[in-house]
């Protein structure tokens, strides 16, 4: 019997791996692969798709290494893999002359296609969606304003009417007379004063900016509800990871699928974001099979190791995460 392990790629490659095989004693060139697992005896295709009948991979020429053989597989036998680690897999090996058949053990450390660029130096960068930047606004020079509030002025003072004549009597002294004039010339300047303060606080008073709107990854798409029944769960989960929606979202995202009966994309969902780092999803997919808080109707059924295995990724993000410490103890009592 054969020892198959899924292995990390060094350096890490995010959709790649090392498939190691132990104790194979045939060719190491032409070598087929066929890929079972136990949920419903359904087979790996070339496309990382399951189908009902045998499907056989031809690998890379294998490489000897460490006394066991190895070949590097890439994303579509990867994804398909890690999206159902709670899954278990029985790998055929066989070339012109023998066959060996051994069960798949996934190390530690492989990732999805899908962890490509979803690792950033802090892990909320994406819990918010910034406000549409509104677009630049010129500012006049100080020439420029001058230039307008003369013209504005001008204008203004022409719209003035023009003072009636009044008849003096011609024994007024021109002494009275140069003191109405100068009266009237005041009037003006207040007035034009008056016009150019108001100009100006209409050009200068600050704009009411409109609240940024923060929406839902769900109620857009790719991510949207109405997504998940078009095509494959699978497609599903690339497109709207793709578009990296926060924690929080993913969460309201795996709700609505769980509500809607779609298991396989809030399984989907679960690992690729558990597997890429993200402690509280890991944290409520290990929950999700812990007997203490599984429930009894849903997508997921209560089972004790596959919980274990979900804390000790966790555990291996995550060292001081006590919760799941805990979990994981009692688990292996």
């Amino acid at each position: 019997m054969i020892k198959p392990e899924l292995r990390p790629y060094e350096p890490v490659e995010p959709g790649y791996a090392v498939l190691r095989i132990e104790d194979w004693q045939g060719a190491t060139e032409g070598v087929r692969v066929s890929i079972q697992r136990n949920q419903d005896r359904c087979f790996l295709n070339g496309q990382g798709q399951w189908v009902n009948n045998e499907e056989w991979l031809i690998l890379p020429e294998l490489q000897e290494v460490d006394g066991a053989v190895e070949a590097r597989v890439g994303p579509e036998l990867v994804d398909a893999l890690l999206a159902e680690r709670q899954v278990a897999y029985r790998v055929t090996v066989i070339d012109d002359i023998q066959r060996e058949v051994g069960g798949l053990k996934i190390a530690n450390g492989v990732l999805s296609s899908l962890a490509k660029g979803e690792h950033t130096p802090s892990d909320n960068v994406s819990e918010h969606v910034p406000p549409a930047q509104e677009p630049p606004v010129s500012m006049p020079t100080e020439t420029a304003s001058v230039e307008s509030v003369v013209e504005l002025t001008v204008s203004k003072s022409h719209e003035l009417p023009e003072p009636q004549p009044i008849p003096v009597n011609e024994r007024i002294d021109a002494a009275a007379s140069a003191s109405a004039k100068k009266s009237n010339k005041g009037m003006l300047i207040v007035l034009t004063l008056l016009v150019v303060a108001g100009v100006l606080w209409w050009l200068l008073k600050p704009q009411e900016k409109p609240e940024p709107v923060i929406s839902s990854a769900s109620a857009t798409a790719p991510c949207a509800m109405e997504n998940m029944t078009k095509g494959n769960g699978l497609e599903f989960v690339k497109s709207c990871l793709r578009s990296q929606p926060s924690s929080l979202q993913v969460q309201e995202i795996i709700s609505q699928a769980k509500n809607a009966g779609q298991c396989d994309i809030a399984q989907r969902l679960y690992a690729y974001k558990s597997q890429s780092g993200d402690k509280q999803i890991a944290l409520r997919y290990a929950q999700e099979y812990d007997p203490k808080t599984a429930t009894k109707k849903g997508c997921f059924v209560a089972d004790a190791q596959t919980a274990i295995y979900w804390y000790e990724i966790l555990i291996n993000q995550d060292p001081q995460n006590s919760e799941a410490k805990a979990r994981l103890a009692a688990l292996k009592k």
